[in-house]
């Protein structure tokens, strides 16, 4: 079933820009530059792009082009899918390339026969990702504070235990991800030119998040807050490049710094509530689009944030946590911690308006129907709301992935202007891949995560679901649940 929307409330949240800039020598970003290589599979949120030269602020975001107008000229393609219509069930082709379905080929996209396996191994993919993060990581330990070697052995332990098969593709890269950003933060402790003050609050930090990350290999934690931990890591933990480059003003940097702390300290805490979790995953999706700069992720809109909708989103999230520790406080009194979470619920309607606005500033994004799809589904499968797809996506699948049934939707591929090469992993561990139509695909997880959670769940990548909501709403005649409400 949908989630329960949140209440929401308009507030405006004015902040000042902030000019006063933490000057640190060069060096440190050069350093930072050099150690970024690209991941295996491109999905690594630290990018190897060298930095533009130094100013006074994040580099200025680009300005965002004018959505683009209906084509008006595409015509429904044969067996056209509608969300009530039978035939807008996806292939039900075996990922055993020999079996034959036996849904009717009228339902079949185009090229529907390119289903199973194919070349895409994304075990593979993961682990020579782990390879080059585990590379980079032993590299630092030869410039790191002494007192950080361990944590360096610990990190490389827990990258080497996720490869355990049992662990699913969506936690798996979760830790990836968190150690990779974690090797920037290791980096600029060994650099010189580091403030002593920086150097201590990132080597707290480190040891803090590594951590945090060892859940992904304990079997002792339910697998659904194991994901949810990871989840927020990974998130969190994309800041480091911007709180560690030279150019970012210092008011942001501390208030980036105290939310990943903040954050890391949370979610292993041991006051977790539902609506507590709630609150993280939102807090972490709205600190990584704000700390998101093109030089992070330069095929990202959400790099193209502009300064005024960051500094607002980041103040915001940094008031709820600072919330976020009273709730966390073992000292705080029962009637402190009802009282903070009544707040932090308050404040969330508050943060999913500071993120539409921020989304709505750049625009619908200029991608065909495809890629934005593409986007959005990705967005969702890899949101807390990837949990609750298995089930609710159930009757989407192909037949033969219904017996063992899905443990995790992994990706999604433009297809076409009408199906995505969906990526999924089964309960057996088994990776296959099949063509799903974008209508009931969609249609359907609109129904997981309507307009009124869209924003708070996956943060700016939203503005690619209602592209996809209205180009199917004027192409062809295809209502997307509440997103374009």
């Amino acid at each position: 079933m949908a989630r329960t929307s949140r209440r929401r409330a308009v507030h405006s949240v004015n902040a000042s820009l902030l000019a006063a800039t933490l000057a640190f020598p060069a060096g440190l970003t050069s350093a930072i530059a050099a150690l970024q290589t690209p991941g295996a599979s491109g999905s690594s949120a630290v990018a190897s792009t060298p930095p533009s030269p130094p100013g006074d602020s994040p580099p200025p975001s680009p300005t965002p082009s004018d959505p683009p107008a209906p084509s008006g000229t595409a015509s429904a393609p044969s067996g056209t899918p509608t969300p009530g219509d039978t035939t807008s069930a996806p292939s039900t082709a075996s990922s055993d390339p020999g079996h034959t379905a036996a849904s009717d080929e009228s339902s079949q996209p185009p090229d529907s026969g390119d289903t199973g396996r194919g070349n895409t191994d994304p075990l593979a993919e993961q682990a020579e990702q782990i390879k080059d993060v585990s590379t980079r990581l032993n590299e630092t330990k030869g410039i790191v504070p002494g007192e950080l070697a361990p944590t360096v052995d610990e990190l490389t332990t827990t990258l080497e235990a996720v490869q355990d098969p049992e662990t699913s593709l969506r936690d798996r890269q979760g830790v990836i991800e968190s150690a990779d950003h974690l090797t920037i933060a290791l980096t600029a402790t060994g650099d010189d030119g580091t403030p002593p003050r920086l150097r201590k609050q990132l080597t707290a930090l480190v040891k803090q998040v590594s951590s945090a990350l060892k859940v992904g290999y304990d079997a002792r934690v339910p697998s659904e807050t194991r994901s949810s931990v990871l989840l927020v890591m990974k998130r969190t933990t994309s800041a480091l490049d911007m709180i560690c480059d030279s150019r970012t003003p210092a008011e942001l940097r501390e208030q980036l710094l105290a939310i990943t702390e903040g954050l890391s300290s949370a979610v292993t805490g041991d006051h977790q509530t539902a609506s507590l979790r709630g609150f993280e995953e939102q807090m972490s999706v709205a600190q990584a689009d704000a700390s998101t700069t093109p030089r992070t992720s330069p095929a990202s809109t959400a790099a193209a944030m502009p300064p005024k909708h960051r500094y607002a989103l980041v103040q915001a999230v940094h008031e709820q946590n600072e919330k976020l520790r009273v709730f966390n406080d073992p000292e705080s009194s029962s009637k402190d911690r009802t009282e903070a979470e009544k707040d932090m619920r308050d404040r969330s309607a508050r943060i999913s308006d500071q993120q539409e606005a921020a989304g709505s500033a750049r625009g619908r994004p200029e991608d065909p129907l495809g890629k934005a799809a593409e986007t959005c589904t990705n967005a969702i499968f890899e949101s807390s709301a990837g949990d609750e797809l298995p089930q609710e996506l159930k009757d989407l699948v192909p037949g033969s992935w219904r017996p063992e049934g899905v443990k995790d939707f992994w990706k999604s591929k433009e297809k076409s202007d009408i199906a995505l090469d969906v990526l999924a992993e089964l309960r057996n561990n088994e990776n296959v891949r099949a063509p799903i139509k974008i209508a009931p695909l969609v249609t359907e997880l609109a129904k997981v995560v309507p307009k009124d959670d869209l924003w708070s769940t996956i943060g700016q990548r939203a503005s690619y679901c209602q592209s996809t909501a209205a180009y199917l709403d004027e192409d062809y005649g295809v209502a997307v649940g509440t997103w374009l409400e």
